[in-house]
């Protein structure tokens, strides 16, 4: 749908002035007819054969892509655009519809934007379009080029149907409001380029015109096509950017009104307040505002019918007494002595308390002056939260024994409280294969010490056993994580019949905004809560997370702050997110800990803060979104835990299991921290620890130029425990990898050769246990994860490893890749996960191997599959570096599988390819042997 042809004089089509197009649903029919002869059809990639999937269409698509022969009467414009926000945009269709129909334009790395989207759309219609499941979406941004637009009378109608009202426009830098919007929508003749018209907040339409009035043939710097042929617009909505967007807080109730322990219930306390009890309406909601006025404190003593807004100036206390509940489409708690409490570290709340968030994507959001959006369905926290349940004791541990398909018990490893852990209480089991959807929900029936009762019998099987080496001399424990659910206060994000499309949940902000002067920040502590069906898809970023929960320009939180400028969530469960669980963004030194976390949606707990702890928290089953919401191609990986912006968090004891992509997606450790990770654990996963500082690029500081991945079991992932595409020296030690297609697969890169400058890098890897098989019986070791269709078909191999089955040799897990150092990485899209180094370095490079044991590596294995201790990069022949090794012990390997040197790719070994004769073909690919004990003689060499 990128371009089209117009015939001048009548060869290509039969009638002067005629066009061809790709056929659309938003083209006239009227004027259009179908390429009967197939003339101007063709099949998608070639191939006849070729299915929806091979070519990355949707289901709803067909292989062969018709032409249309549009009259003298029609006239099409390409457009193209980038430069978008918010980020969830991306890898997501573009729907245009107009009077005659829709159609659908995918991302693509094409002209004329090389991250965009680029369409053919008809001359004489509006034509509106927004992101395919994303039209929930206001505050956007992007830049577009509209083309053919030489000639007078040129032009093309846009327009966009928001679910909110936008408070911001802005066409080409100049923002306003909609005082300034035409009367009328606008046409040729009665607007000029970029002029635009606003329905009004019923219809919520914008409608802007491009065109070639105003035109001229100034031509760009450094030659070019005349500015003439095409218009350039940056487009921009917002809610609320100024002032006036949320009332002022009422004035303090002032001294002498009954101030302490006013009762929700009493109409004569609310009306010492000049204020009316609020009652529902006849659909049963309190339509209008609800407020606490500042300096009252208000013991909610009953639960109130539902709110559409409550806002929480003084202290509202939820009585514990009995069960209770609140219900609200928006609560804001607003003002350093505001609060909503219930039950305190010390006094926690003995009762069920559910608070209750409603709304879907029609529902009013909240914007705020000088800060991010509320949204809608949201709890904001501007002043202070205090959530304390009721202490569950141990949150989650794991299974002592294999509990095997057809169960309906499991033994677990430690004593759980039975107060909590009982009948009724939801759990979630880890699954400990390759799968990550083998996990399982499931609902206790009973308990009796520490064997557990199951409402049903299992699907699966979840293992619970040690493992030992050959010899004795290590062993490890493969046992599947159980989390408790459940909790007696609840944040839930009511459910309505369209939640599953729209992914629309609860959401707890804990930010700051400024309002006429005053800033106003908040801070949350929240332990033993629930979060019920919490997140809300499609707003990912830094400045608008909508997560479960989210920390945003939070800064610090202080530890036992007599003011209470403190922030922590401990022994939290999160059960079912439509986003994120956790993220923490300019926001330090927050404790998260003893946390359960169960089914997020492209991450699990992201954080771009400073010093934050992450001790003892459970991350079961992170869904990938590029299948979820079956896009088109999508190479980004993130993880279970993200910790990609973060700086010098404290991370032990935590563990990931089935993560669609990354387990944990970071630059590392810092290696002149104080603080020691340690006892982390990542399986069934695609790739344990995946590091990439080159795309998207994050800051290189140079504070850091060190990093270090200590103390990680690893197994279970299918392609990579550690991919490390990095700009720094890496330390790994410590660390057990087990049952994983490469255990380390070293990427180190910077500075280009252009620059000049030498840098010298290395990985050193101490007393690493490498097992490449956990049990070499068990040949369910390779079969493939549900998700492992979208790295064949949609991102063509791009994302997995590459090295099985390489070159029709049976290859099979590899513990260590040898090196590649290299000037820069691999682009996006490109095989870039082992991809071919695209840059000569200036980097000296040494892998140095130090007191590791590599174990279960041989021939002959699951369909005949060869494994390998130590193996070269399949892809990489020129930028093989020296291993240095020393220490180095193998219990069961083959003298064949302790190292092994793939052949060299044919088409690289020929002069056209060679830059520093003679040509390479793995001529590079050396190890030192130190002590000989690789060699197997005890004979140092190479």
């Amino acid at each position: 749908m990128a371009g089209h042809f117009h015939d001048l004089d009548g060869t290509l089509c039969g009638s002067a002035d005629c066009k061809v197009v790709q056929k659309r649903d938003i083209y006239d029919p009227a004027h259009c007819a179908d390429d009967t002869d197939d003339e101007f059809s063709h099949i998608w990639a070639g191939k006849t054969d070729s299915t929806w999937l091979d070519v990355g269409l949707t289901e709803n698509e067909t292989v062969k892509l018709d032409g249309y022969v549009c009259d003298s009467t029609m006239k099409f414009h390409t457009v193209g655009f980038n430069h978008y926000a918010p980020s969830s945009l991306q890898f997501n269709d573009v729907v245009w519809h107009n009077e005659f129909g829709s159609s659908m334009t995918p991302w693509r790395k094409k002209p004329p934007f090389k991250d965009g989207w680029t369409a053919v759309l008809p001359e004489g219609t509006t034509n509106y379009f927004f992101w395919n499941t994303l039209d929930h979406i206001t505050n956007i941004t992007y830049d577009l080029s509209a083309f053919q637009l030489a000639d007078e009378g040129d032009h093309l109608i846009l327009a966009h149907n928001f679910t909110q009202t936008p408070d911001v426009f802005t066409f080409n830098g100049e923002a306003t409001n909609s005082s300034v919007a035409l009367s009328e929508p606008p046409t040729y003749d009665t607007a000029g380029n970029t002029e635009w018209f606003w329905s009004g907040n019923e219809t919520k339409e914008v409608i802007y015109i491009l065109s070639n009035k105003d035109k001229t043939t100034r031509r760009k710097r450094g030659g070019g096509m005349p500015n003439e042929l095409h218009r350039d617009i940056h487009f921009q909505v917002y809610r609320c950017l100024y002032d006036g967007c949320l009332p002022p807080p009422p004035p303090t109730v002032p001294a002498g009104r009954p101030l302490e322990f006013l009762n929700w219930s009493s109409e004569d306390d609310w009306a010492s307040l000049d204020l009316t009890k609020p009652v529902a309406g006849a659909d049963g909601i309190v339509e209008e505002w609800v407020t606490i006025p500042p300096g009252v404190w208000m013991v909610m003593d009953e639960s109130p019918p539902p709110m559409v807004r409550l806002m929480i100036y003084g202290v509202l206390e939820v009585a514990d007494e009995m069960d209770m509940s609140l219900s609200a489409e928006i609560i804001m708690i607003q003002g350093e002595t505001a609060q909503l409490v219930a039950g305190t570290a010390d006094v926690p709340y003995q009762h069920n308390f559910d608070l209750i968030l409603m709304g879907n994507h029609e529902t009013e959001d909240q914007p705020l002056p000088d800060g991010p959006n509320l949204g809608a369905k949201a709890l904001g926290v501007f002043g202070k939260l205090q959530l304390h349940g009721l202490d569950v004791g141990r949150t989650w541990t794991r299974l002592a024994q294999d509990a095997m398909a057809g169960d309906n018990t499991i033994v677990l490893s430690e004593s759980v409280d039975p107060t909590y852990w009982t009948t009724g209480a939801e759990i979630i089991i880890a699954p400990t294969g390759f799968e990550p959807m083998e996990k399982e929900k499931m609902t206790i029936a009973s308990i009796d010490g520490n064997t557990i009762t199951l409402n049903d019998t299992l699907q699966f099987t979840h293992l619970g056993s040690e493992y030992s080496l050959e010899d004795g001399s290590r062993s490890w424990n493969i046992s599947a994580e159980v989390g408790l659910l459940s909790r007696n206060i609840r944040i839930i994000g009511q459910s309505y019949p369209e939640i599953g499309e729209e992914q629309f949940g609860a959401r707890v902000l804990v930010s700051k905004f400024t309002q006429d002067g005053t800033e106003y920040r908040g801070y949350a502590k929240i332990s033993n809560v629930e979060f019920v069906r919490g997140g809300q898809e499609g707003w990912t970023d830094a400045f608008d997370p909508r997560y479960a929960l989210a920390f945003l320009n939070h800064e610090d939180s202080v530890d036992n702050d007599e003011y209470n400028k403190e922030s922590y969530v401990k022994k939290c469960a999160f059960n079912y997110n439509y986003n994120a669980a956790i993220g923490t963004f300019n926001t330090n030194n927050v404790l998260i800990e003893d946390n359960v976390v169960f089914r997020t949606m492209e991450y699990g707990v992201r954080d771009e803060g400073i010093g934050n702890r992450f001790l003892h928290n459970l991350v079961v089953l992170t869904r990938f979104v590029g299948i979820h919401k079956d896009q088109r191609q999508n190479f980004f990986k993130r993880g279970c835990f993200y910790f990609k912006e973060s700086l010098d968090p404290e991370f032990k004891d935590n563990a990931a299991a089935g993560c669609e992509r990354a387990g944990f997606a970071g630059t590392g450790h810092i290696c002149s921290s104080s603080k020691r990770w340690s006892n982390n654990v990542i399986h069934t996963v695609q790739d344990g620890i995946f590091t990439n500082t080159y795309n998207p690029p994050v800051e290189v500081r140079e504070d850091k130029d060190c990093v270090v991945f200590r103390g990680f079991f690893v197994y279970k992932a299918y392609d990579y425990a550690f991919y490390l595409l990095t700009h720094d020296t890496v330390e790994m030690e410590d660390n057990i990898i087990v049952d994983s297609g490469v255990g380390i697969h070293p990427f180190l890169i910077r500075p280009k050769a252009t620059t000049h400058n030498l840098e010298e890098k290395h990985l050193r890897i101490n007393n690493t246990l490498f097992v490449g098989r956990n049990d070499p019986s068990q040949c369910d070791t390779d079969a493939e994860p549900s998700y492992l269709w979208f790295d064949k078909e949609r991102n063509n191999g791009g994302t997995m490893w590459p090295g099985r089955n390489w070159k029709g040799y049976a290859t099979g897990h590899a513990g260590l890749l040898w090196p590649i150092f290299s000037g820069i990485g691999v682009p996006l899209g490109k095989p870039w996960v082992n991809g071919k180094p695209k840059s000569f370095p200036l980097l000296t490079g040494q892998v140095y191997l130090n007191d590791n044991t590599f174990a279960n590596f041989n021939p002959g294995q699951c369909d005949g599959q060869f494994d390998s201790a130590i193996r070269t990069n399949p892809r990489g022949d020129d930028m093989q570096f020296p291993i240095i090794s020393t220490g180095t012990k193998f219990v069961n390997v083959a003298e064949s599988s302790r190292v092994w040197m793939d052949r060299p790719i044919m088409k690289l070994v020929v002069n056209e390819h060679c830059v520093d004769m003679h040509c390479d073909g793995l001529k590079k690919a050396l190890l030192i042997d130190t002590d000989g004990e690789i060699i197997g003689d005890g004979i140092p060499g190479t």
